[in-house]
């Protein structure tokens, strides 16, 4: 299947829930943004978001399988919460401080009843206890006890997502791509790059400046290292030229510096025979 088009299908905005519905496994969470993948997956009020550019993953399809073995760690580790728990939760309405218990009155003002109401998939659960007949402690009470008994009918987790359950019962991914290196990354050419050569663009500050090429080099971790050659003093070739060399300086001292160091030790073996 096309990736592009897997990922960048949309619907319209008033269709949300459709959308939801209609997005596959494979995209739970994720969105195509431009030249990259976004992922977000929300929980009890908390978001985990994280972006996958497929200039620096690699490519488009390197990219998208880092996304959803992210997307599939974060939804193993933060599981939707509970039904039960879910409807244990207080209403900022509720009198009765427990969920799911209220109490009725009449026009008057007078308490009539205390009823206790749970949801059940597609059926609502409801008990009512007449303060006339049992009296309004004695009601209330009878009320909470129908409430837990209610309670006992919810399992399972909320549902978020018609594919959350699928992601996360399914076995973790094993044909994860590595993560590029920061010499890798470096060398890759981003969508915006005109000059074909990575870290290595041509300028127009504009307001009767001069234009200007310029060498950069941002390793992750680390201030970015640029250089600048101006047009008017060296020429539009040269000054090229000038910043195509000036980056692979940059590329060399990158590569020099996440280059393996192996010191020697103090006290190799066999060095007391030799003393």
């Amino acid at each position: 299947m096309n990736v592009r088009r897997l990922a960048r299908t949309r619907l319209p905005v008033d269709m949300t829930k459709a959308s939801s519905a209609r997005k596959s496994a494979a995209m739970y969470g994720i969105s195509a943004i431009d030249h990259r993948f976004q992922v977000i997956i929300k929980r009890n009020g908390k978001a985990w978001r994280k972006t996958f550019s497929h200039s620096t993953c690699g490519g488009e399809q390197a990219a998208l399988a880092m996304a959803q073995a992210w997307r599939d760690d974060i939804v193993r580790q933060h599981p939707p919460i509970s039904r039960r728990k879910r409807a244990q939760k207080l209403l900022s309405t509720n009198t009765s401080g427990v969920a799911g218990v209220h109490l009725a009155c009449q026009p008057d003002g007078t308490p009539r009843l205390w009823t206790a109401r749970t949801v059940v998939g597609d059926k609502a659960l409801s008990k009512s206890f007449s303060i006339s007949r049992y009296g309004e402690e004695r009601a209330k009470e009878l009320a909470i006890r129908a409430r837990q008994a209610q309670l006992r009918e919810l399992v399972g987790r909320l549902e978020v997502h018609p594919q959350e359950a699928h992601v996360r019962r399914a076995m973790p991914r094993e044909d994860v791509p590595a993560p590029l290196s920061p010499t890798a990354r470096a060398v890759v050419v981003k969508c915006n790059n005109s000059s074909g050569i990575p870290g290595v663009y041509r300028r127009e500050p504009g307001g009767g400046r001069s234009s200007y090429w310029v060498a950069s080099t941002a390793p992750a971790g680390a201030p970015a290292r640029v250089k600048c050659f101006s047009v008017k003093t060296y020429g539009e070739e040269r000054a090229k030229a000038l910043a195509i060399a000036e980056r692979k300086r940059q590329l060399e001292d990158l590569a020099d510096a996440f280059r393996p160091r192996f010191k020697p030790r103090k006290n190799p073996p066999g060095a007391a025979y030799l003393s």
